[in-house]
């Protein structure tokens, strides 16, 4: 049942500064458990952070101040700041279940302080020990210098253990080469 395998909306605060008064970053997140998929997550989202509190203040005598004058409280003050907040959803569709498997996936993606972006991409395992993957990102940006993904995958039975080894590649246009990159997971 679809209530079982899906977990309930969780919040996350986070505070990452030493000052008393923080806005807290809620991250909400929707999840399919028994597949270890995340369907849909809010990030970031809610009022603008302000910092304040005793920490912002300095108690100093300034140069210009008579020697025997008391000391002066100066508060700094910040100017507040929009959080910038994320939200994505993902699906995944297996096309074809078994020892040889294909399964497609797409993801949107809203930023707020950027363009949205949509992801598609496919992974075809065959005999659960060789894996093809394809993916490519579209967004409504010109300037975007990133294009289609590629890679693929083995895995190697290490008596009771297993290794896997994996290799991914992204087109880079106009300055630089393509990126590559190379996984190497043991299972035991």
């Amino acid at each position: 049942m679809l209530s079982q395998e899906l977990t309930g909306l969780g919040e996350l605060y986070s505070s990452t500064a030493p000052q008393k008064e923080i806005c807290p970053a809620p991250i909400f997140e929707l999840s399919n458990v028994q597949r270890n998929r995340r369907l849909a997550d809010m990030q970031n989202f809610g009022g603008a952070q302000h910092f304040s509190g005793d920490d912002m203040d300095r108690n100093i005598l300034l140069p210009e101040d008579d020697p025997q004058a008391a000391n002066r409280t100066l508060s700094l003050s910040t100017s507040t700041a929009e959080l910038p907040s994320l939200f994505s959803g993902s699906v995944s569709y297996p096309v074809m279940v078994g020892q040889n498997a294909l399964t497609v996936h797409g993801v949107y993606q809203s930023n707020s302080f950027n363009v949205d972006e949509f992801r598609f991409g496919g992974e075809y395992v065959y005999r659960k020990q060789f894996a093809l993957r394809l993916g490519y990102k579209a967004t409504s940006s010109s300037s975007d210098i990133f294009g289609l993904t590629y890679g693929l995958g083995v895995q190697i039975p290490l008596g009771t253990a297993k290794m896997d080894v994996d290799y991914a590649g992204q087109s880079v246009s106009d300055f630089f080469n393509d990126v590559q990159h190379l996984g190497l997971t043991f299972r035991f």
